[in-house]
């Protein structure tokens, strides 16, 4: 209305109608600016064929994408200095948000892929030949050394971290990838369920490559192909493309759990692979919500695909340390030409071997129900507190991120002070005595829920204090655990670690989704039932079984040689 009165004969102070009055020029460029944008913008396709029926005088017609806001301040009748003002506080190379979107690249995503498999195929042949060079010649393994460097050290927890926290980066940038590829919610949890599965795979063939190669050539090949599939991320053209390179990723992440081989190569004495293990997980329970965070802070700040970049970058520095720094680690094996045959009959023996053992066989199903628990709590509390209890997504949101420093952080630092102290399984006693604390309130609390006591506010803090304990206990359990179930294992480390990680993320998973479907159907009752179920199992494993068969090594000598 204003519009037309402008163009007509003007718009007084405060909005008053002068209509007698002939507005100013400048006015009337304003008015003509806007209403030729507003009709442009209405129908375009109308437009698009008629002259330009606005005089000379008026100025250039401005495109129809361009905001009513922007040409408002454009206008000559806007202040000068409010316009100087503005312009001063915008970035200095501002593009609209829809430029600012990147359509990928399918030339780039697969020189990227064909890159990374190029390489790795390379890093293969050159691995298997000088194994066969060494097996041909008679050379035999020399024995690992005494200790490593603090910057091997370093180095070797960056592997298991950066495997550890992808997918964490990974999360928050969802929603972004969700709206600039244009991918159904399915097609992105895709993206992340073969990742999961892929890891799980690559876990088991990296650990029995690095009995045969070494732990440095997995190290470098499992980098290699995360450092190269990330750049195809960074230019993935569609979810399809992504869904593709994220399992290729996931092979590639699994590298990160050879890094328990290396410190039972390294580390002769149990109380010294507590220590160190310790050490892994205070690491990875500061780097778990601080992956999170930085995820999406980057995503907001440089975009999702520069994320990956990124994640490029860290495993390139990785693959470095490996090539230029890592010593190899591998021990001699106890029957040379059994191991250098490798054949189908070995590997079956060598998994029997892990299987068939009353320890190591205790220790691989509670590394399962430990981490069925700790996937369960992350896929169940927050729609517990969101959904059932009504608590905020942000107090949410900072309830859930005290799990793994309260549960992790302190449990693993106190270990870490005390492994020279107090004997692997006791630690693990002490532990599994608070998880079956954590089983005792879930039952309790699954019984009362829906008592006039339960108010939501107590029924967040019960569950919260269940999870804290169970939690708790991983953090008292797990770096022990890992120690005992390597114990005997020495000579195979690499393949008992990649196969005690597969079988641990895909029966831990299946468990998960037991606990999501119970958690679904009775809601508060079913998730803190399932979760002392699930507990439940692991206590039986530990008290009944690994408690009962494993007996603590001799001490022996250490018969090898410093390198």
């Amino acid at each position: 209305m204003q519009v037309s009165l402008a163009l007509r004969g003007g718009v007084g102070e405060h909005g008053s109608n002068d209509v007698g009055r002939p507005a100013p020029r400048a006015e009337r460029v304003a008015a003509a600016d806007l209403l030729v944008n507003y009709s442009a913008a209405q129908a375009p396709a109308d437009t698009a064929g008629l002259p330009n029926l606005m005089p000379d005088a008026l100025g250039p017609v401005a495109p129809s994408t361009q905001s009513v806001l922007e040409w408002l301040i454009q206008a000559p009748s806007f202040p000068k200095g409010m316009r100087l003002l503005i312009e001063s506080l915008r970035p200095e190379h501002e593009v609209p948000h829809a430029a600012q979107k990147s359509p990928g690249s399918d030339t780039w995503t697969g020189i990227w892929l064909a890159a990374g498999c190029l390489l790795s195929g390379v890093l293969v042949v050159y691995y298997e030949q000088r194994e066969r060079a060494r097996k041909d010649s008679g050379e035999r393994i020399l024995p690992p050394p005494r200790q490593l460097p603090a910057v091997a050290w370093m180095f070797i927890i960056s592997i298991d971290v950066l495997g550890s926290v992808s997918t964490d980066f990974f999360i928050p940038l969802v929603p972004l990838v969700m709206e600039e590829l244009d991918a159904s919610a399915f097609g992105v949890a895709l993206a992340l369920a073969v990742n999961w599965v892929l890891k799980g795979v690559g876990d088991f063939c990296l650990g029995l490559l690095s009995e045969r190669w070494g732990r440095v050539p997995v190290f470098m090949i499992g980098s290699v192909l995360y450092s190269t599939t990330a750049l195809a991320c960074s230019t993935a053209p569609s979810v399809g493309w992504l869904i593709l390179l994220r399992a290729i990723q996931g092979f590639g992440e699994a590298n990160s759990d050879i890094s328990t081989a290396v410190m039972r190569d390294v580390l002769e004495d149990m109380s010294d692979r507590v220590r160190m293990n310790s050490v892994r997980w205070c690491v990875r329970s500061i780097a778990l919500p601080a992956a999170l965070l930085l995820g999406g802070i980057l995503g907001a700040v440089i975009g999702w695909r520069n994320v990956f970049i990124v994640m490029s970058a860290w495993g390139f520095l990785n693959h470095a340390g490996a090539a230029f720094i890592l010593p190899e680690t591998r021990p001699p094996p106890e029957v040379e030409e059994v191991a250098s045959e490798a054949s189908v009959g070995t590997v079956v023996c060598q998994v029997c071997t892990v299987l068939t053992s009353p320890v190591t066989c205790a220790c691989i199903w509670m590394f399962v129900f430990l981490f069925a628990g700790i996937y369960a709590v992350l896929s169940t509390a927050p729609l517990a507190m969101e959904d059932f209890f009504g608590i905020d997504i942000v107090i949410t949101s900072l309830l859930m991120s005290t799990i793994p420093l309260v549960g992790l952080l302190l449990p693993s630092v106190f270990l870490a002070a005390l492994s020279r102290n107090v004997p692997p399984l006791d630690v693990m006693k002490v532990g599994m005595s608070v998880q079956l604390l954590a089983v005792c309130f879930a039952s309790l609390f699954g019984l009362m829920v829906g008592s006039p006591v339960m108010s939501p506010m107590v029924s967040a803090f019960t569950t919260l204090l269940v999870v804290w304990l169970m939690v708790s206990a991983l953090g008292l359990s797990v770096a022990p655990l890992e120690a005992i179930f390597l114990e005997p294992l020495g000579h195979i480390a690499g393949l008992a670690s990649g196969l005690v990680a597969m079988m641990q993320t895909f029966l831990a998973c299946a468990i998960c989704l037991a606990v999501v479907v119970a958690t679904m159907i009775w809601e508060t009752r079913g998730m803190l039932w399932s979760l002392g179920a699930v507990m439940g199992c692991c206590q039986l494993v530990f008290w009944f079984v690994l408690a009962r068969a494993y007996e603590p090594p001799k001490t022996t000598p250490d018969a090898r040689i410093e390198t």
